[in-house]
């Protein structure tokens, strides 16, 4: 849990333009170990949150994969993630 308050700290940051943070999302090898996050100052430099674990586990999809992780944020306001689940 903390590490999603930690990813809406980033977040609202970047939306009230306070101190500029970077937040990528992506994710190694097939997929199978979840969701990385990495933060940078200057879109140039990166660093890696939790040590460069992973933040989520996948938990849905027959694969049980979490690739491709893309977050945006709506019109609603709300932030938004989806991601590819499976090779099927």
């Amino acid at each position: 849990m903390r590490y999603f308050i930690l990813l809406f700290v980033f977040l609202a940051l970047q939306s009230e333009g306070q101190n500029q943070v970077f937040l990528f999302s992506y994710f190694t090898g097939n997929g199978q170990d979840g969701l990385h996050l990495a933060y940078s100052k200057d879109g140039l430099n990166w660093h890696a949150l939790n040590d460069g674990k992973s933040m989520v586990a996948p938990t849905v999809g027959e694969d049980k994969l979490m690739r491709d992780p893309f977050i945006l944020q709506g019109k609603d306001g709300l932030f938004h993630m989806v991601w590819t689940s499976s090779w099927n």
